[in-house]
């Protein structure tokens, strides 16, 4: 992430993705499933150690959690001008939104309605204050699905197929 967000110019963004599948687990942690808590828990050791290695840019470093164990010299330059990637949050839990209020510049909201969506945005805005943080520091940025057709009928008809092929094997 450090050396996609130099070579873009600080244009990089990483969405802390926190999935809860046997396959994931597998492929990233060497491992299996992992507890709905623990993941946020994991999720958040990465991010501070890899904004510990940013900060750190052409210095010996150790960092050292339950999850995260690294030590050497961080061999990326520093790029004042980049910053550093763009951090997003797409959980909807309560860990979820604790995590992204304490963290990341924008969560993703799934909310279509606008009750749901107003009361998520009073809740996730609610949360900054507590770690520090201004109202404005997080963005939120809805979910939005865009189904093309010849006729409204058959973009509807569209939609049920891509809904069903993403819920059934």
């Amino acid at each position: 992430m450090g050396s996609l967000n130099l070579l873009s110019g600080g244009r990089a963004g990483w969405n802390l993705v926190t999935s809860p599948g046997a396959f994931t687990g597998a492929n990233f942690r060497r491992g299996d499933h992992l507890p709905h808590e623990e993941r946020y828990e994991r999720a958040e050791a990465f991010l501070l150690a890899a904004q510990e290695l940013w900060a750190r840019a052409g210095e010996d470093f150790a960092v050292s959690n339950k999850h995260v164990r690294i030590r050497g010299r961080f061999n990326l330059p520093g790029a004042p001008d980049a910053g550093r990637p763009v951090i997003l949050q797409a959980g909807d839990s309560e860990t979820g939104r604790e995590l992204a209020a304490r963290r990341a510049d924008a969560i993703y909201s799934r909310h279509s309605r606008f009750e749901e969506a107003r009361a998520f945005y009073a809740d996730v805005k609610g949360r900054l204050s507590r770690y520090g943080r201004a109202p404005d520091a997080l963005k939120i940025l809805p979910g939005a699905a865009f189904v093309l057709g010849e006729t409204a009928e058959d973009a509807q008809e569209r939609l049920k197929e891509i809904r069903r092929q993403q819920v059934s094997p």
